[in-house]
């Protein structure tokens, strides 16, 4: 990916946009990270992404010798969250989703703690 943005002459104007889950956003978050030292990256995808890879800004790669050996924080300028996406995810997939928003409120609680106790109350 990285020799392939070389070869379209990418600057720090270029945008990333990937649309997949947890393996394309990082790939895509890692490339934003280190293309000449970090360029704007937007990514759209399931809920875990969104809030995993996308909003904390966090990639992993594996490599054969280990899981998640190569990776970089870089938290992307915008992430596209949409719902009539989200609207397609099967349950277990939303599922994970939201454990992974719950984590993050419980880990830094802000002003998403009162949204999710009112949607998660129901």
């Amino acid at each position: 990916m990285l020799r392939w943005l070389v070869s379209e002459e990418a600057d720090r104007q270029s945008v990333l946009i990937a649309v997949g889950g947890g393996v394309i956003t990082d790939l895509v978050g890692f490339a934003a990270a280190v293309m000449l030292r970090g360029f704007p990256g937007s990514r759209s995808h399931n809920l875990l992404c969104m809030v995993d890879a996308a909003v904390g800004g966090k990639t992993g790669i594996d490599l054969d010798v280990g899981k998640n050996l190569v990776g970089a924080f870089w938290p992307p300028r915008m992430v596209v969250a949409d719902p009539l996406v989200l609207a397609t995810l099967d349950p277990r997939e939303m599922r994970s989703g939201l454990a992974e928003v719950i984590k993050s409120a419980m880990i830094a609680p802000s002003t998403l703690e009162p949204v999710l106790d009112s949607h998660l109350a129901r």
